[in-house]
């Protein structure tokens, strides 16, 4: 079928199923007519008890195709909605992959799914209990409450608000998913980002090669989305890496705005155990290994860090998120401010991008490490600034160098230049000292007689006019008049 009919527009094909669309009902007769006329020269012929020809609705492919959208199949619905409650496995798993196949038609079925999908679980005993009997009776009336899906125009501008796209209003596509067991322990924005990460790639087939309005009610997301992704942690480095390759402006919309709820990251619900043959995937957030910390000194830290109550409000806070607004946030926290997007907790650690934050009582005890082999300050910054972190450390490192005793007696220090020493002379004019220097403008020369004026007795000022006289004798000679002269005096 691919082969006769590949090379038509306005024609979907699978399998053995043909399905001619058209925006009207010009445009839908030109591609009926083309279609025939290809069949004809190919001698393919149709069956005639399954032709429908220029129906408003039709089911294709499980679904149900009108002028007005995408909806379900009214026959799968009834048959959803006639089931019985599973009696063992293999009934809910049926049951299940029929939920999966409409999962788009609905935002919140992997969060109503998610009793069943723990009850699928190989360690878990097939045991029928009431909360699986609720979460069974609420997916059948979500599905059948399924809106008319819009269809999807290349030529719109591409709009994903948390995990929906919408289309003048109307959404075109709804998709979720429920977090795994590692992913439940992603901190708030890693949750946020993942959340973005996943829609594009599942909507990868809408969006590729075109640009796409990403909107999000996380507010951090804005500055992480600008920043170098060297500067992110290495989870989300990971996630930046994988929505490198689409043309995304991300936005942040207030939630009081971005009424679409965000049902992947606001919800901490479990992923089903692997379907099929497909290989786990194991997410790793930060190579501890890597950290220059031997394994006792990381469990040191983890324990003191379990008994740090901001560091415990902290950890608290990065898994359930930081409040919108500066002043909401907590007293004990308003240092961490400034790096709440960097902040992640990775085994009972807090680390800010990969550096370890310091709980308050070994930080005494990791200075002096820093300070081993009396570095200067800017050796010990670089060397903190590898491994360790907490609010102020530059000002701790700064202030225990400058009070270092060992530093100051060895440190290289500017010396002062003694005064040079002369011996006094013994008589006026026998040495001098000159210098030049500016007043009002105007330049002047200074000379100082290094003779004290109460070591002799001043009878003439010959004394101290002669030997002025050899200075300007130069231009008296020459006719000029010198500039001292005995007479005036």
């Amino acid at each position: 079928m691919d082969t006769v009919f590949g090379q038509l527009d306005g024609l979907t094909e699978i399998a053995d199923d043909t399905f001619v669309p058209g925006k009207s009902e010009n445009d839908h007769d030109q591609h009926i007519l083309n279609t025939l006329d290809t069949a004809r020269e190919n001698n393919v012929k149709f069956n005639p008890d399954k032709f429908q020809f220029k129906v408003e609705e039709t089911s294709f492919f499980g679904l149900t195709w009108t002028s007005q959208g995408l909806k379900p199949d009214d026959k799968k619905v009834k048959c959803m909605v006639d089931m019985q409650p599973p009696q063992n496995l293999t009934e809910l798993q049926s049951f299940m992959g029929m939920i999966n196949y409409l999962n788009q038609f609905s935002a919140v079925m992997s969060q109503i799914s998610d009793p069943l999908r723990q009850l699928m679980k190989k360690e878990v005993p097939f045991v029928w209990q009431p909360e699986h009997q609720k979460a069974f009776q609420e997916l059948k009336q979500v599905i059948t409450e399924a809106p008319v899906l819009a269809y999807y125009d290349q030529n719109k501008e591409n709009v994903i608000q948390s995990d929906a796209s919408n289309k003048d209003g109307r959404p075109v596509y709804y998709a979720s998913r429920s977090l795994n067991d590692a992913e439940t322990r992603c901190s708030n924005i890693e949750s946020e980002l993942l959340a973005s990460c996943w829609s594009l790639e599942k909507l990868n087939h809408f969006i590729y090669g075109k640009n796409v309005r990403l909107e999000t009610d996380h507010k951090p997301l804005e500055s992480i989305w600008r920043k170098s992704i060297s500067s992110a942690s290495p989870r989300l480095q990971r996630l930046l890496l994988r929505m490198a390759k689409y043309d995304v402006d991300l936005r942040y919309i207030p939630g009081r705005t971005n009424v679409v709820a965000d049902a992947m990251s606001r919800v901490s619900h479990r992923e089903p155990a692997s379907q099929g043959h497909k290989l786990p995937v194991i997410e790793v957030g930060t190579i501890t290994s890597t950290l220059p910390a031997t394994p006792a000194k990381l469990e040191e830290i983890r324990d003191e860090t379990s008994r740090d109550e901001p560091l415990c409000h902290l950890k608290d806070v990065v898994y359930h998120g930081w409040p919108e607004l500066f002043r909401d946030c907590p007293y004990d926290l308003k240092d961490y401010w400034n790096y709440r997007e960097d902040l992640s907790v990775e085994n009972g650690l807090v680390l800010k991008g990969h550096r370890l934050i310091v709980p308050e009582s070994l930080r005494t005890q990791m200075l002096s490490l820093v300070h081993q082999g009396h570095m200067g300050t800017e050796k010990c910054l670089l060397r903190a600034k590898d491994c360790m972190f907490w609010p102020g450390i530059s000002k701790d490192i700064k202030e225990l160098i400058s009070n270092c005793s060992r530093c100051i007696k060895y440190a290289k220090q500017q010396l002062k230049e003694r005064l040079l020493q002369y011996n006094l002379p013994s008589f006026p004019w026998q040495r001098l000292s000159s210098d030049l220097f500016d007043y009002n403008g105007c330049q002047y020369l200074l000379i100082a007689d290094y003779f004290k004026h109460n070591h002799f007795k001043r009878h003439h000022m010959s004394l101290e006019i002669n030997p002025c006289r050899t200075w300007y004798s130069g231009g008296a000679g020459n006719g000029q008049r010198s500039p001292v002269q005995q007479s005036r005096v």
